[in-house]
């Protein structure tokens, strides 16, 4: 019955458009076109979907944000052999990927997810027995989110390979994306470099000049520093100094650190042997902190972007496969591309055939001839000693 279903949709395909498919609430991987949410995000919208089911509208203007200030205590953490007890356990892929994010239960079981006394691990799992295409993995969120903080992670080791997609970042779980804003701290695909980078949905273009104060910051995303994001026309902002693969991060380990405040955004890495003492103490001082460690720097006040470009955020980490960049770009990768043969480079946002798409074919593996599982045993994860995040107190009226 369900083969039935699907085909009767994709006969409606000789006509795509929201009038033919009506309006829906999720991806469906046969139309040529999409008509849900989600489809200005990936610009995969039908051409009337506007007229037919209306394009999501941005949220109101929160609350006045309350600056902070003083110094920063520690507000959460995860650590230790409770470290996922603090984090949900999500099981959305907005990648249409090659994902099977497991819940918590069956992450633990299946071992994609352990946690120890002086570690955590986050990693891929074996091929998925209940999804084909798909292997299985884990994409966690914190259950707490904060306006204005620090957060810092420090890891001995990143995922990085050909078809791996990791992500550590921040969303904002009350607001349809990218109305409440993104920080991406690390992403990367394939061998590619990761760049941090913003993205909003209320305008937002940072100033220039103001962005080199601590060091030449090209906008890597060639965007001229505008935060706005509307794939795959505009691409959010990302001012940094340097760039790097996964496996250049992954041979630096040390620590990872984002800084949100009524004026601007920065983010830091320092090497394992130069960490600030502040951490250890929970007493951290970015004041303090030398600015070559930092690498990416967004002056928002002194732009003008409006204080509610950026909502409460949460931090989330995910091990995502293949989908609409890591797959998309497989045949542009010189390290990847010689990896399978017989295939292709699929988009899936212009078509469904995960049989045809080499990174899917590799990820998945049915038939074990690419010996994915050892290749991603060795690289495919992340090994965290802990993370953290701190808040100043708020500052009261006439401080």
């Amino acid at each position: 019955m369900q083969a039935a279903a699907e085909g009767s949709e994709m006969s409606d395909s000789s006509m795509p458009s929201c009038s033919s498919y009506g309006c829906q609430n999720y991806y469906k991987p046969w139309n040529l076109c999409q008509c849900n949410e989600d489809c200005g995000k990936h610009s995969s919208c039908c051409g009337d979907y506007v007229a037919q089911c209306a394009a999501p509208a941005p949220p109101p203007p929160g609350p006045p944000a309350i600056p902070r200030t003083g110094p920063y205590k520690l507000n959460w953490e995860a650590k230790g052999e409770s470290f996922f007890d603090t984090f949900e356990f999500l099981k959305n892929d907005d990648n249409h990927g090659a994902a099977d994010y497991l819940s918590k239960d069956d992450a633990l079981t299946v071992g994609v997810a352990k946690a120890y006394g002086t570690h955590a691990i986050l990693t891929a799992g074996p091929a998925s027995k209940t999804k084909k295409y798909k292997r299985t993995t884990a994409k966690i969120s914190t259950k707490k989110n904060w306006k204005y903080f620090l957060a810092a992670m420090k890891y001995s080791h990143v995922p990085f390979g050909c078809g791996v997609w990791p992500a550590f970042f921040t969303l904002a779980p009350n607001a349809k994306w990218p109305y409440g804003g993104e920080v991406d701290i690390l992403e990367y695909v394939n061998s590619d470099v990761s760049k941090a980078s913003v993205h909003g949905g209320e305008s937002c273009t940072l100033n220039a000049q103001a962005t080199q104060k601590y060091g030449k910051m090209p906008d890597r995303n060639a965007m001229n520093y505008d935060c706005v994001t509307k794939y795959p026309s505009k691409l959010g902002c990302a001012p940094n100094k340097w760039m790097k693969t996964g496996q250049a991060w992954s041979n630096s380990p040390g620590v990872i650190a984002m800084q949100w405040t009524d004026e601007f955004i920065k983010i830091f890495f320092f090497p394992e042997d130069e960490v600030p003492e502040g951490f250890d103490s929970d007493s951290p001082e970015p004041d303090t902190w030398d600015t070559k460690y930092l690498f990416s720097y967004y002056p928002l006040k002194e732009s003008g972007c409006s204080s509610n470009f950026m909502q409460e955020q949460q931090l989330i980490m995910q091990v995502n496969f293949c989908g609409d960049w890591a797959g998309k770009v497989w045949g542009q990768d010189r390290t990847c591309k010689h990896l399978i043969s017989g295939c292709r480079s699929v988009d899936p946002l212009r078509e469904y055939a995960p049989a045809q798409d080499c990174c899917t074919q590799f990820i998945s593996d049915e038939t074990q001839i690419h010996k994915t599982q050892d290749y991603l045993s060795e690289r495919a994860f992340f090994n965290i000693s802990w993370m953290k995040v701190y808040q100043q107190d708020e500052q009261l009226p006439g401080q």
